[in-house]
């Protein structure tokens, strides 16, 4: 009985980015509920950072505090996002055949923990913020109570709340959960990595699978694109912080036998106001 060699992939694709129309061909795409929701996080984590690098750039703390609050649109996306992921992870057939019984537990003290330091509710500043101020000016919000509004996020706090979110995002992009498509410029060939880091490559005709034409160990994960992101964004973010402050410095690898929900641990014992 003859098998299908695999080979080693070595393109170096990037995540699909719709701002890039160049990008659409031979980059990663969702490929099943997990990977699509966390797509979603990697859009906010790219405004982000690009909102925290021009903000720290910023020559005065007038044009700091504004490019600050187009912040809260991106940053309670993103915090949504991460809620709205832990739910399909809870709740997907997929995602929940891929992991241990014991994780849709520790998934749902991740989300409590999670809520209690970053702001939701609709009474929450960041909620407030990002409604009146940054997503549109509300009609009704007089100059006076803009400021005092804006005054309340301190630099530090907006920190910990990204952090907080790196965290948490961190964990749950240890979970082998997603599965990706890599775009190709052949229409007649559909790419699959269903589990990591084999890349199988079908062969399609009328929207049909025809042939299963080969298989490929891709040799960087596109998960690995999402943490080169949130490194990006710890770098970016370190001027919100006074000494003292909690925050992230840097990442540590984790080491064989190390569970993958440190965010119950490493999160600060103490909630934040």
């Amino acid at each position: 009985m003859n098998g299908m060699p695999i080979y080693l992939d070595k393109m170096a694709r990037p995540l699909c980015d719709p701002a890039d129309q160049g990008s659409a061909h031979d980059s990663w795409h969702p490929g099943n509920v997990a990977s699509q929701r966390l797509f979603r996080c990697v859009e906010c984590l790219r405004d982000i950072n690009d909102a925290l690098a021009d903000a720290g750039a910023a020559r005065n703390e007038v044009k700091q505090r504004r490019k600050l609050k187009q912040m809260f649109i991106p940053l309670l996306s993103l915090a949504d996002g991460i809620i709205d992921l832990i739910h399909i992870l809870q709740s997907n057939e997929d995602a929940l055949s891929r992991m241990q019984p014991t994780d849709p537990k520790l998934l749902q003290q991740i989300k409590t923990k999670y809520q209690e330091f970053v702001p939701l509710s609709s009474a929450a500043l960041l909620r407030q913020i990002r409604n009146k101020m940054a997503a549109h000016v509300d009609k009704d919000l007089w100059p006076s109570e803009a400021q005092v509004l804006l005054a309340q996020a301190k630099h530090g706090e907006i920190g910990l709340w990204i952090h907080t979110s790196l965290t948490v995002l961190s964990d749950l992009l240890k979970l082998k959960v997603y599965a990706w498509v890599a775009a190709s410029k052949d229409a007649r060939l559909y790419r699959l990595m269903h589990t990591e880091p084999i890349l199988v490559t079908f062969r399609i005709e009328n929207g049909a699978i025809v042939e299963l034409v080969g298989a490929d160990m891709v040799s960087q994960s596109p998960r690995t694109l999402v943490m080169l992101l949130i490194e990006e964004i710890i770098q970016h973010s370190q001027w919100m912080f006074m000494d003292g402050e909690p925050r992230i410095q840097g990442l540590v690898q984790d080491q064989p036998g190390d569970h993958w929900a440190k965010s119950l641990h490493s999160l600060p014992s103490k909630k934040k106001p």
